[in-house]
């Protein structure tokens, strides 16, 4: 990833020496929570997205898109390279903030839940406001007192008190309504409930019925076998979209061997150019 890193920041100083990451220090940690989750939300342009019915993976996408459209390139792999007989654990490290003047990094355990790996994009994006290298080793359920800070604005930027409560119907019992948010607003179970108590809409054993049924459902997930997915759609979600696009154009001009964007790439020489086509595709 550093390698990336620093490739991507010479590539872009060559196009302008000038440029600057422009949301570094934007933020710091005294600021209240609520706040900076609002604007967050407006640089991220997210307000008509939360609480919209879509998919967790719909999401995650949506978020990245924005994410990277700041200047902040975002990688995602389950193994070291493409090596599937050395997974990555989830329980060593869940993501990772390489923080640049130019081009910072956010790096996710692809290996993660869909709900834990969003969760872990929005708190990894608030290191990188606050200018921060972070390995996040952790649950986002815990609450540890060096990351409370970031852990409620990334609540608070997921679930807004206004949609959440707009949302939440009386009509339903107070799990089916956590199930229901949970859903909607791509938190986990716990997060929901850890959210819903601090807006005091549900009673607060709520947190403990939603520990129980999260822990089941994790047991019954780690019981399935996941289906192989594509090797090339699998390749593309591992690379950030402009960086790819910055090897491509590299490679295209003559600035780079073929054998060099490749590996840039993390795919063979010999699925090369149907992996850029499938890029281009996607433009």
């Amino acid at each position: 990833m550093e390698m990336r890193q620093a490739w991507m920041k010479d590539y872009l100083l060559d196009q302008n020496e000038s440029t600057k990451f422009q949301f570094e220090h934007i933020f710091n940690d005294k600021m209240d929570p609520a706040a900076v989750s609002k604007d967050v939300i407006g640089i991220l342009d997210l307000s008509d997205t939360l609480g919209i019915a879509m998919s967790d993976d719909d999401f995650f996408n949506i978020l990245r898109t924005k994410i990277s459209a700041l200047g902040i390139l975002v990688m995602q792999n389950g193994v070291v390279g493409t090596n599937t007989r050395r997974p990555l654990d989830v329980d060593e490290f869940r993501a990772l903030v390489l923080m640049d003047s130019v081009v910072p990094l956010i790096f996710i355990n692809s290996r993660d839940s869909k709900k834990a790996k969003i969760f872990s994009l929005i708190h990894e994006l608030m290191h990188a406001f606050l200018g921060n290298n972070e390995v996040l080793n952790v649950s986002p359920d815990l609450d540890l007192v060096n990351e409370r800070w970031i852990n409620q604005v990334t609540i608070n930027v997921l679930m807004p008190a206004d949609k959440v409560k707009e949302l939440q119907s009386d009509k339903y019992s107070p799990e089916d309504n956590l199930t229901h948010l949970s859903k909607k607003f791509h938190t986990s179970l716990v997060a929901a409930a850890i959210r819903t108590q601090s807006l005091r809409l549900f009673e607060n054993k709520l947190v403990d019925w939603a520990k129980r049924r999260q822990a089941e459902e994790l047991r019954l997930k780690s019981e399935q076998k996941a289906p192989g997915g594509d090797f090339y759609n699998t390749a593309i979600s591992r690379i950030d979209r402009y960086y790819a696009n910055a090897v491509i154009n590299a490679e295209s001009s003559g600035d780079m061997a073929i054998a060099k964007a490749a590996s840039m790439l993390g795919v063979t020489l010999k699925t090369y150019h149907k992996t850029v086509d499938k890029i281009l595709e996607m433009a």
